[in-house]
């Protein structure tokens, strides 16, 4: 990016030249090169990232795998979807996820226990047939949407999900 702004001011200063004074031209063309680079650094200043991590608690066996998605507001209305996922092999009943370098924001998990490995959450008749849990804030309601599972995360975000058999 700083290459890219030296080459459009040095461009600028040799092949668009006026008949102005040359100094004058130059310490224009400095002040307007100071301000692109002050600029670009407020906005790479302004997105820190944080870290979202948790554990699953489950009652299942080790089996299959556990797909967790970090969503946002618009891909919580898109279901097996999320602004990131994790695919975990799990290897006892408290499973560990790490999201990274995430800008600072309100989001939510939903995970699902894969028991059969076809990368989809399988549904019957009543529901789904296989283990799910949400971030839920408090009681669960049905029908729910973003606002009963989301949270904000400004700094490191430790979340636990009960995942229902």
């Amino acid at each position: 990016m700083w290459i890219a702004l030296f080459i459009i001011g040095l461009y600028s200063w040799l092949f668009k030249r006026r008949k102005k004074k040359i100094k004058q031209e130059v310490l224009k063309r400095a002040n307007l090169l100071l301000i692109f680079i002050s600029i670009a650094g407020m906005c790479i200043a302004q997105s820190p990232k944080v870290t979202i991590s948790g554990e699953i608690i489950t009652s299942m066996q080790p089996k299959g795998k556990i797909i967790v998605f970090l969503v946002d507001e618009a891909t919580f209305k898109r279901p097996q979807t999320g602004i990131d996922t994790v695919i975990i092999k799990p290897l006892g009943r408290i499973v560990h996820f790490t999201f990274k370098f995430c800008k600072k924001g309100t989001y939510g998990i939903r995970c699902f226990y894969d028991l059969n490995n076809n990368g989809i959450l399988d549904k019957g008749m009543f529901g789904p047939t296989e283990p799910y849990g949400f971030s839920w804030k408090s009681g669960k309601k049905f029908p729910f949407d973003f606002s009963d599972i989301s949270f904000f995360a400004d700094s490191k975000k430790i979340i636990t999900i009960k995942m229902e058999d």
